[in-house]
């Protein structure tokens, strides 16, 4: 099974809490170019989509359909309801 997720840090001046400036990463691989790369492309969809959907645009219904190419997720452990695992103090 593979597993992939994005990580986003943000810097923050602590007295103004206002975005802080870091220094540029170092694409030093083909590999860190492409994944850079690949970000690019997917922040740029995702602005599209956002200018699209306030411009009143709905979704394609390539977005509507639900990815059945992974299997559905069996959750185990402790119930999530509260009356079934009360807390004790």
């Amino acid at each position: 099974m593979h597993t992939q997720a994005n990580f986003t840090f943000v810097a923050r001046n602590p007295l103004t809490q206002k975005a802080a400036s870091i220094n540029p990463l170092q694409l030093t691989t083909d590999h860190e170019r492409a994944l850079w790369e690949e970000g690019e492309r997917k922040a740029a969809a995702r602005k599209a989509q956002h200018v699209a959907t306030k411009a009143g645009a709905s979704e394609t219904p390539e977005q509507n359909q639900v990815d059945t190419t992974l299997p559905p997720v069996t959750v185990h452990g402790p119930s999530l309801n509260p009356s079934a695992n009360p807390l004790t103090l």
